[in-house]
């Protein structure tokens, strides 16, 4: 972003009639925030004013007069529902500039995964190939259990006012009504932070999924717990990665039976605790010595990680398919909901296959492109 000299910011303080101390102080606080890459708010009017957006309507949504969110719900393939939270444009813009300007500066652990450059599922899996053991530990709703509290701190650490980071924190999360909300004393911790009474709350908002802010925010909230268990499991030789809410902990040597195995996770979910959130025990695995070693949908019994038997054959049969029905009576058999939709979402299988398994997704692809099923669309 551009920046003012301190001058010109002083010499159209001063001829706006703000006092030298307030002056000063303005400078410093800006000088902060320049040193460390990130824009330089003063308040939620100026924010409101860097980004576009109207400074009523980004009140009344700090004051949670309203939620700016539109609710749909996905089915999940291990079974039950998850809320797609989608933002209202202005929202979105917000939240766009958020991302862009002071998430994307910041660098998660190590150890994490997910939702930041040059980073993803096989180089985590990576991590774990031709390892003796595997327990893997699932995080139960994970965003939603990341609250306005602990946002606030993390923009009150980057350098901003302690009224400025409520008010971004608001920006970033909502309440939802089909949670049990946060205890009395954080609702209460967080609405000491503000000189508006307006903007007390009863209850804590927390990340919704389908923010454009919630991932990165989630990586930043994580980064102490990370910390702590890569170096709580690096005393026993133990390999630790997280992928958003999934957790994997491999060992070829600090685990030697499955009571050992079950004393670690006993371990984990007591850093879990810790840290505010809850293990999905129904999801905790153990993948002992001689087992089928299975890490995000990968196979790590190699040296690399490879595509699983299941996952190549459906895309050899959706391509043997088209080949021998045509795209669109395939497309109807299956009941996609059109053929175009079908052809993205498998050369999407065929990308992700790509990027695992080179020769074969380069296979896939070549046989899937030779087809002519355009014309029959």
């Amino acid at each position: 972003m551009k920046y003012n000299s301190p001058h010109i910011f002083h010499q159209k303080a001063k001829k706006n009639g703000l006092p030298e101390e307030s002056i000063k102080l303005a400078i410093s606080y800006s000088d902060k925030l320049i040193a460390n890459k990130l824009p330089v708010i003063f308040s939620l009017k100026h924010f409101s004013l860097i980004t576009g957006t109207n400074y009523k309507y980004l009140r009344r949504i700090v004051k949670r007069y309203e939620d700016p969110y539109s609710i749909f719900q996905m089915r999940k393939r291990s079974g039950g529902i998850r809320n797609i939270c989608i933002p209202t444009p202005s929202i979105a813009q917000a939240q766009k500039f958020i991302s862009k300007h002071i998430l994307s500066t910041l660098i998660p652990n190590a150890r994490s995964y997910a939702y930041h450059p040059g980073n993803s599922i096989i180089n985590c899996c990576r991590q774990h190939c031709a390892a003796k053991w595997i327990i893997k530990v699932d995080i139960q709703q994970f965003f939603e259990n990341i609250s306005e509290l602990k946002i606030f701190k993390e923009f009150n650490n980057l350098g901003y006012t302690k009224l400025l980071s409520l008010e971004l924190a608001r920006l970033c999360t909502r309440i939802s009504d089909k949670k049990k909300n946060f205890s009395f004393w954080q609702v209460r911790k967080i609405n000491n932070y503000t000189v508006i009474p307006t903007y007390n709350s009863k209850k804590l908002g927390s990340l919704p999924q389908g923010a454009s802010t919630s991932p990165m925010l989630s990586n930043i909230v994580c980064r102490e717990m990370d910390s702590t268990f890569t170096t709580l499991m690096g005393k026993d030789g133990i390999i630790y990665t997280r992928y958003a809410d999934d957790m994997t902990f491999s060992s070829s040597t600090g685990i030697k039976n499955r009571d050992d195995a079950k004393t670690l996770i006993s371990k984990i979910y007591e850093v879990i605790y810790s840290y505010g959130f809850r293990p999905k025990t129904t999801k905790t695995k153990i993948l002992s010595p001689g087992s089928k070693k299975i890490v995000l949908g990968l196979n790590v019994e190699g040296d690399e990680p490879k595509l699983l038997k299941e996952f190549k054959y459906r895309i050899e049969k959706h391509l043997h398919c088209i080949e021998k029905f045509g795209l669109l009576d395939y497309s109807i058999h299956i009941r996609f909901r059109d053929p175009l939709s079908f052809y993205e979402h498998l050369l999407g299988l065929i990308n992700y296959a790509e990027h695992v398994e080179p020769d074969f997704g380069i296979k896939c692809k070549n046989r899937l492109t030779s087809m002519k099923i355009f014309n029959e669309v």
